[in-house]
């Protein structure tokens, strides 16, 4: 195995990871992304050719001219945009009326608005508007990405919205929904000090082992398993520097047990028959490691419950099925010889110790 030196920013970058989000809002306002700066629902208006843009090839979407509208005191201002269909089977209309979105703003034309700073933006809302319960989806994945937020400041930070979708010709309303954005990639390498990488067959030694133990302990516990290091599936890459470790940055948490969509399935790799089931696909970590991922988890045990109870779009059923399914973990955690041996189970063996 090739020994690396750790780059200059490495460091920092570490501190940041390891002491998570206490500074996270304000850093962001000092960057010029106020939509980020706190959680409160915003009101927009997207006018857009939804018939196209449903229509359109999933393998390599266009972007059509759209327009925002952001609700101010005088009205709202209007925003010149490009919005495209994303994700993958989400996406297709077989499965979807109405798909994700990627949607791109001009910073010039956003100064002065809440998208101020922003070029580009994923919208997540119900794919699937005419279905009841399906908007219960879109609330739990909402709160999959404030767990993390909570856990590790090298997370998607997401900003709840209700959304009038429009058409464009007309200005005929189509859906008012909830749904939220998601913060663009290069702006949370940013705010890591890190860039984002296009890379494929990774291993997993190339990542740094804190990171990539607590994303994976983190995808256990929410019951996640369609992700893979080794492709890069749902999960963008960070590169601390020319030599040093990769850190990874998870997404599109829907198909977790966690969520529990009805069209969600195990990865057929796992052999699990219910998404609900839980199975650690990370690496074998070291013990020291292991312990300050648990402490890191148990410490934020209390905000996750807050979180949860504090969001009023789910019935208290709701919320005590997805606390009651986060309890299972918590009590698993709180015994950690227990815990370490069910993750040896599946764990991944480094090269060196592979038996």
């Amino acid at each position: 195995m090739k020994i690396v030196s750790l780059p200059n920013n490495f460091i920092p970058f570490l501190l940041c990871f390891l002491v998570g989000p206490s500074l996270q809002a304000q850093k962001r306002i000092f960057q010029g992304r106020p939509l980020f700066a706190d959680t409160s629902t915003i009101k927009v208006e997207i006018f857009l050719p939804i018939d196209s843009i449903v229509a359109d090839n999933c393998h390599n979407p266009r972007y059509f001219k759209s327009r925002i509208v952001v609700e101010g005191s005088n009205g709202g201002k209007s925003l010149k945009a490009e919005v495209r269909k994303r994700a993958k089977f989400r996406c297709d209309p077989a499965n979807c009326s109405l798909p994700p979105l990627m949607i791109k703003l001009n910073p010039k034309d956003a100064h002065g608005t809440i998208f101020q700073g922003c070029k580009k933006l994923k919208i997540t809302h119900t794919c699937r508007p005419d279905k009841k319960g399906f908007q219960n989806l879109v609330y739990k994945e909402y709160l999959i990405y404030r767990m993390y937020n909570h856990i590790t400041d090298t997370s998607f930070s997401v900003r709840p919205a209700m959304i009038t979708y429009r058409i464009s010709s007309t200005g005929k309303t189509l859906y008012q929904l909830f749904g939220f954005f998601i913060e663009d990639d290069d702006d949370v390498a940013r705010r890591a000090n890190a860039k984002l990488i296009n890379a494929i067959e990774i291993s997993d030694q190339q990542f740094e082992p804190r990171a990539l133990a607590l994303m994976s302990i983190f995808q256990y516990m929410i019951g996640n398993t369609d992700y893979n290091t080794q492709s890069a599936h749902n999960i963008k890459v960070l590169a601390t520097g020319t030599h040093g470790p990769l850190i990874p940055l998870p997404y599109d948490f829907d198909w977790s047990g966690f969520v529990n969509a009805p069209y969600a399935q195990p990865a057929l790799r796992t052999g699990l028959t219910q998404v609900t089931q839980r199975l650690y696909q990370g690496p074998c970590p070291a013990d020291s490691i292991l312990a300050w991922v648990t402490q890191r988890l148990l410490s934020k045990r209390e905000a996750i419950r807050t979180e949860i109870e504090a969001f009023n779009r789910l019935s208290m059923q709701e919320k005590r099925q997805i606390q009651y399914y986060l309890q299972k973990f918590f009590r698993e955690l709180d015994k950690p010889s227990r815990f370490k041996k069910r993750l040896q189970k599946t764990c991944k063996k480094s090269p060196g110790n592979a038996k």
